[in-house]
């Protein structure tokens, strides 16, 4: 297992090289690194990526060096990808036209999904590097360059540090998204709330008005009254008087805020002001003497009409409201009496409620957007303590409104997140920030669902925060199906363990930490001996269950840190990483072997299955992924080749 020595001392002299460069562009990185998203103005003031691109692009070239750069985003309409950021601009095209090239022959969305940089060679012969801007939730997008270095002059660790920026650019992304949309809806419920407030005041104010007016109207009409009846009484000696009091109550109408006319018993138009006589198209002059029957529109007249023989007849004050020409009115029809109790004179008051209809319509459907809302909705005051849940808050937890009123929102925790992620949150909000993030809650039948939830402040006119406002999604089946698409991506369908893709990750993974702590990495490629038996004898349902229990055993003999993958259909591998000592790789053969010496069941009958073991180090006998499991193969084979169920090194195979 030992290198001799002038080798092995050549080898060193180049370790050391390697790690003192790979130090120095560590060091250099990191440093880049740390300053990533330092921008001129915060996240959620952007108006476009454009900011984030450039800085993400600045810092890359800090890595690895590039001819030229581009970024391609997702749409967010159509998803679809489109050319964001180009670095130098007279490449864009050639950019796009290797972006569809890609995405025609597949490699686009193998790149996608492989998250860590990928090299192909393009169309014009260059080396094209792509990595995909991935974030928890969805892809952002993906980055391309062309290189303007040979691939392997580029160190691990600027391709990891690459990574890194990347993953933090397209977090970046996402927050930069996730704030816009707040902000548009902060400035919708802004909006709304300032309509509501200027809904409240008005209808306050017109009602304060209502009443004044009514207080006074009822003092006029009943001056009006007392001198009526004295004119009567002393018709003669007080046609000066009552000449007088005509005077007054045309001024009482004119200076009126309200439609008013006064009529007599068969109404004809005795007084009308300025309002009331806009609406019935003419001057007040004009209208005196006139009948309202002539004048009054239609659909006026199909209400006022009989309101006004209600009250001739009843001798009684008539409330109607009515429309006319897109206008809303609410009058009241009120009988005159003279000395004698007798009507003499109809007084019509009408005021025009138009806006205050609109008002209440417009509270009427924020309040019905609120109530069929698809997202959950729940409001609070500033202590937190809940005002409102809407229905589909309900109906996802289980809690009913009158349940969640007067309670906190933590009678949705889980307990799967600290209280430093609740605190964080409090302190966010209660700053007068929005808040945004996934939260696992607990319905009242202690289902756990996950939300995507945002938090915002309310505040009043003088900047002091009155309420919060939480909307959440219900994103539990989405986060599901996702992980178990990644799990079906990188696993065998048969055993569950994982699949080639995945194992020449992990392997890929275990060289890199032998060559960095100095130890030995293993790969261990196990063959079942005489499975065809199985599946020709006892069928291949059978077979199948031999393979799950044989993934099992073999779990069973390895460690946590190590792995094993299923990579054909009777062949498995494993890898132990870390190794120190030589009898640490025998004692994880001898027990495979001793596990596959055990009967197996399948299909109700027992049956025997061996294994045959080759075995191959890194770095002795390899220090790629493709060397190490060739040579562990021929050392498998190798032992096939005799008398099968055993374990060989491939430093040993024609021993």
């Amino acid at each position: 297992m030992l290198f001799r020595s002038a080798e092995r001392i050549r080898h060193l002299e180049q370790q050391v090289l390697y790690l003192l460069e790979e130090k120095r562009a560590a060091l250099s990185a990191l440093e880049m690194a740390a300053t990533l998203g330092n921008f001129e103005t915060s996240l959620n003031q952007l108006d476009d990526p454009t900011v984030i691109l450039h800085e993400t692009a600045s810092r890359v070239r800090t890595l690895v060096r590039f001819k030229a750069v581009s970024v391609f985003l997702v749409d967010e309409e159509d998803s679809r990808f489109y050319q964001a950021y180009c670095d130098p601009g007279q490449r864009g095209p050639a950019f796009e036209r290797e972006v569809d090239a890609l995405i025609e022959d597949k490699t686009f969305a193998w790149a996608l999904g492989r998250n860590k940089p990928v090299l192909v060679t393009s169309q014009g012969g260059e080396q094209l590097m792509l990595h995909a801007l991935t974030t928890t939730s969805r892809t952002r997008g993906i980055f391309l360059g062309i290189l303007d270095q040979d691939k392997s002059e580029i160190l691990d660790t600027a391709l990891m540090l690459l990574t890194v920026i990347l993953l933090a650019s397209a977090h970046a992304l996402e927050s930069f998204e996730l704030y816009r949309r707040n902000r548009e809806i902060n400035r919708e419920l802004e909006q709304n709330l300032a309509r509501l407030r200027a809904s409240e005041s008005e209808l306050k104010r017109a009602r304060e008005t209502l009443e004044e007016q009514v207080r006074e109207r009822t003092a006029a009409l009943a001056e009006t009254n007392q001198q009526l009846s004295g004119e009567i009484r002393e018709r003669k000696a007080s046609e000066t008087q009552l000449r007088e009091s005509e005077a007054m109550v045309h001024a009482l109408l004119d200076a009126s805020t309200e439609i008013a006319v006064l009529l007599d018993p068969e109404a004809t138009i005795l007084a009308v002001n300025q309002m009331g006589a806009a609406l019935l198209g003419d001057s007040p002059e004009n209208l005196v003497g006139v009948n309202l029957r002539d004048r009054l529109p239609e659909e006026l007249a199909a209400t006022r009409l009989p309101a006004m023989a209600e009250a001739r007849s009843s001798k009684a004050c008539i409330h109607v409201r009515d429309s006319s020409r897109g206008r809303h009115y609410d009058s009241h029809i009120c009988p005159v009496f003279d000395s004698r109790g007798q009507v003499s004179r109809l007084a019509i008051f009408a005021r025009d409620i138009t806006r205050e209809l609109e008002a209440e319509a417009e509270i009427r459907k924020l309040s019905q957007a609120v109530v069929h809302s698809p997202s959950l909705i729940l409001i609070t005051d500033a202590d937190g303590t809940i005002e409102y849940v809407n229905p589909k808050f309900t109906q996802v937890t289980g809690y009913s409104l009158q349940e969640a009123v007067g309670k906190r929102p933590s009678l949705l925790r889980s307990g799967r997140h600290d209280d430093e992620v609740y605190a964080q949150m409090w302190g966010t909000i209660s700053s007068g920030q929005e808040w945004r993030g996934e939260l696992c809650n607990r319905a009242k039948d202690g289902r756990e669902y996950w939300a995507m939830t945002s938090i915002s402040p309310i505040f009043d006119e003088g900047g002091t925060i009155r309420h919060y406002v939480g909307v959440a999604e219900d994103v539990t089946k989405k986060i599901a199906q996702e992980e178990h698409i990644k799990f079906l991506a990188l696993h065998d369908a048969l055993t569950g363990l994982p699949n080639r893709n995945l194992f020449m990750d992990r392997l890929t993974q275990a060289i890199s930490f032998a060559e960095r702590h100095k130890t030995v990495a293993v790969v261990m490629y196990v063959d079942l001996d005489d499975f065809k038996q199985v599946n020709d004898q006892l069928g291949h349902e059978a077979g199948d269950q031999v393979l799950r229990e044989a993934a099992h055993r073999l779990t069973r003999c390895i460690r946590t840190a190590d792995s094993v993958a299923r990579v054909g259909g009777d062949e498995f591998v494993v890898i132990l990483q870390d190794i120190q000592k030589e009898r640490e790789i025998e004692l994880v053969a001898k027990r495979v072997l001793r596990r596959f010496q055990e009967p197996f069941t399948a299909g109700g009958v027992q049956c025997r299955v061996g294994a045959s073991v080759g075995i191959a180090l890194c770095p002795d006998d390899g220090r790629d992924v493709d060397t190490l499991l060739r040579k562990a193969d021929m050392a498998m084979y190798a032992i096939k080749r005799g008398d099968k169920q055993g374990y060989r090194y491939y430093r040993d195979r024609e021993a």
